[in-house]
């Protein structure tokens, strides 16, 4: 549940900057409109460099420098509303830098053995946006004489694609992430002290502040 008040927040921050970039970009947009070619998503631009290997890595490098400071004892908004904490296991004080650079090894291989494991889903991901780069062009024809009319497009591209084969949105491999990180929270279940087994092996404990 803290989990996944923190990922709200996220998100609502995150959506708050994209519909501010949207607006901005659909303000500069007359021009291209004009001309019968659909502005390009910023949230595809976002989501292309989050999902890129530089991008990955950005985040695993700034994740674990986060390991390294206080902020690894740092509560989430999550954390505080469902009234738990992280502590070391033996002590019950703070997680120390050995347990946070544990804890990031048990991540760093958990992500690559679910990686594995929907590695079939990514291959046929990259094949389907292949296929619609590939027929982009003649999409592109079929929307200009709709130029201004979202809604006259967006049912032309979902024709366009159904027609092709082509899924529009593909979240299998999405799915496969959260459950991952699902199956993960769930090994809790095995241990008499509530620890998952990134917990148990970092030395690390979930405990309750009221």
């Amino acid at each position: 549940m803290a989990g996944a008040l923190d990922l709200l927040v996220v998100l609502a921050v995150f959506g708050a900057w994209l519909v501010t970039l949207v607006w901005r970009v659909r303000r500069r947009s007359n021009e291209t409109a004009s001309r019968g070619i659909e502005e390009s998503s910023p949230r595809g631009s976002v989501t292309k460099f989050v999902q890129s290997r530089l991008g990955r890595r950005m985040l695993r490098v700034a994740s674990l420098a986060l390991n390294g400071t206080p902020l690894r004892n740092w509560r989430g908004v999550g954390a505080r509303v469902a009234g738990i904490q992280v502590v070391d296991a033996q002590s019950g004080g703070p997680v120390t830098i050995r347990s946070a650079a544990v804890g990031a090894m048990v991540d760093a291989v958990w992500r690559l053995l679910i990686g594995r494991l929907r590695a079939p889903l990514k291959a046929r991901s990259d094949a389907a946006r292949a296929q619609r780069l590939a027929l982009e062009p003649q999409l592109t024809e079929l929307l200009r004489p709709h130029a201004g009319d979202h809604a006259q497009q967006m049912k032309i591209r979902e024709v366009f694609y159904k027609t092709h084969g082509i899924r529009s949105v593909d979240g299998s491999e999405a799915l496969w992430g959260m459950a991952g990180a699902l199956l993960m929270a769930l090994t809790a279940l095995l241990s008499p002290r509530r620890q998952t087994i990134r917990q148990r092996l970092a030395g690390t404990l979930v405990i309750r502040t009221r």
